[in-house]
């Protein structure tokens, strides 16, 4: 996929997010979902936090103490101290009664584990390693404990009761991975480095890799399942600067929420799954996220972030009373006042999502009802400025299903959408009984990708491009084989009729000359019939001195 289209994607949302975070439908969250001057507990930089399971302990890594401190968040009081020094990460089993804290890198690394209510040690696990643990993460039963360190390869399983090393799962890059496990426990997902962006599916049992999700641009430094497990969230690196949201169900992605200024160091969802918390790397700022509509609802300013690290930790009391938050000047506690989001008048929760490709000749759109709405108008067409003037040749009907139906026999588009072809369509919610009705509706969009090759990488018409480029496109809508024809001489690309059938979406032409003009072309079969690419270029660096 073109790397730099992606990029402006993000941008885009970026901008988008701006403007439909400022909706009034929503309320912002320093308006009264979360006060906006934190309370502050102890000083000094403070890595790691975690709620306990029934929110009654917040415990924290407090390095000015060199100890793990406890606080009631109720009082914002003292009630232990686990005196420990250099812990990089901490976690809470699920149920509570024990703390695992990952060790920040020494000649000893190592995972201890303590007893909460004695405040003692119980086991210690020793790692081969002196890298920083990076992370930790229990089982729902709470019998494995998964760990990461910095430059250690292998992710490392645990029976916690014997604290005996009972799998490895390996990994590439010399990075650290975040781990999480699903909430029924059957998969252990972990973050990839830089150079191996994937989200990595391992079966707990087998220990095997069965999947991957792919799509970051650079290295994840966190991740975070919505409570009913339905969305898996992830936080990207530099050349993201976003979170990624993925519909666990079918591994698809079905959301970016960027506009942060750095990587996002961390994430946590609220205990009903409506907003998503999130930190970026030295930026003093808390953002809030809408999750179902995808859009920023709300920033705290007061935070205060560490000027080292990865990005400071954040997290949600269980029963969303609190939002805590490790940084540069003790723990932060946000008082969180989360009622249930304020309903939307207009339909919500498109499906296909707003901008997405689709790669079918058919579709079932689907949305969220509207709080008043007792029917749906449909407006659908492939003109933008028809669906948003409602005109009768895109009005589709008044209907009270939240669902439509296209690309088949009886319903638009009979013999099917048409490749190549941009999709707008809008709901616009209806009660008679109101006198406020109709609410319209946003205009959302999907795509039918073209029969030809697309979405070029390098871009058309690049320069300075490296001398063992890779070359990349998206398939033709249902392409089977592609046909690659490459030289620097663009009568000889456009005529040729000899290229290189292939069935993977790359390909590397060698190294090339400096200074050289270098065009391209795809020709794609779809097991019927050859649809001819488009002509592409790109330039390499001229000489030095030239």
């Amino acid at each position: 996929m073109n790397t730099e289209n992606t990029k402006i994607q993000i941008l885009s949302l970026m901008a988008l997010t701006v403007i439909l975070g400022a909706l009034p439908s929503r309320g912002l969250a320093n308006d009264g979902w979360i006060q906006e001057t934190p309370k502050r507990l102890g000083e000094g930089r403070v890595p790691s936090i975690a709620f306990s399971p029934d929110g009654t302990i917040l415990a924290a890594a407090h390095q000015a103490n060199r100890a793990i401190l406890l606080w009631d968040p109720q009082t914002q009081k003292q009630v232990g101290a686990l005196n420990i020094d250099n812990i990089s990460i901490i976690a809470f089993n699920p149920d509570g009664t024990i703390l695992a804290l990952g060790d920040g890198g020494s000649s000893d690394t190592t995972i201890r584990l303590w007893d909460v209510a004695a405040q003692k040690e119980v086991g210690v696990i020793h790692l081969p390693t002196r890298s920083e643990v990076t992370s930790v993460a229990f089982s729902p039963d709470g019998n494995i404990l998964a760990s990461s360190t910095w430059l250690d390869n292998p992710i490392r399983l645990w029976d916690v009761q014997t604290q005996k090393q009972i799998g490895a799962l390996p990994q590439s890059g010399d990075q650290g991975r975040y781990l999480t496990f699903s909430p029924d426990g059957t998969l252990l997902l972990s973050g990839g480095s830089r150079g191996d962006e994937a989200i990595r599916l391992w079966d707990s049992a087998s220990q095997n890799q069965v999947g991957n999700l792919v799509g970051h641009l650079d290295a994840i430094y966190d991740l975070a399942f919505s409570p009913d497990g339905t969305i898996l969230a992830s936080a990207g690196g530099w050349e993201d600067k976003a979170i990624y949201l993925w519909d666990f169900q079918t591994r698809e992605q079905v959301g970016v929420l960027g506009g942060h200024s750095a990587h996002v160091g961390s994430i946590d969802f609220s205990p009903d799954g409506t907003l998503l918390a999130s930190t970026a790397y030295w930026e003093n700022t808390i953002y809030l996220w809408d999750v179902v509509e995808q859009v920023l609802v709300g920033l705290l300013s007061g935070h205060d972030a560490s000027d080292i690290g990865w990005g400071d930790q954040v997290d949600f009391s269980s029963d969303g009373t609190w939002l805590a938050c490790g940084g540069d000047n003790g723990v932060e506690l946000w008082e969180a006042n989360l009622p249930a989001a304020a309903p939307l008048t207009s339909a919500f929760g498109p499906r296909p999502r707003d901008g997405a490709i689709h790669n079918d000749t058919w579709a079932i759109l689907s949305w969220r009802s509207g709080i008043h709405a007792n029917t749906h108008a449909v407006f659908l067409g492939n003109s933008f400025d028809d669906v948003n003037d409602a005109t009768d040749e895109v009005y589709r009907g008044n209907q009270t299903d939240t669902m439509f139906f296209l690309g088949f026999p009886g319903y638009p588009y009979p013999e099917g959408l048409v490749p190549g072809t941009t999709y707008y369509w809008r709901i616009d919610e209806v009660n008679d009984a109101d006198p406020n009705s109709p609410w319209k509706g946003p205009i959302w969009s999907f795509a039918i990708p073209p029969k030809t090759a697309y979405d070029p990488d390098p871009t058309d018409g690049a320069e300075f491009i490296e001398l063992n480029v890779v070359l990349g496109w998206a398939a033709g809508f249902g392409a089977k084989l592609h046909t690659v024809y490459f030289g620097d001489n663009v009568d000889d690309v456009v005529n040729a009729t000899e290229g290189f059938l292939q069935s993977q979406t790359t390909y590397s032409p060698g190294t090339l000359e400096l200074g050289k003009t270098h065009y391209w072309r795809v020709d794609e079969f779809d097991g019927v019939e050859t649809h001819k690419g488009d002509i592409w270029s790109f330039t390499t660096p001229v000489a030095v001195g030239n």
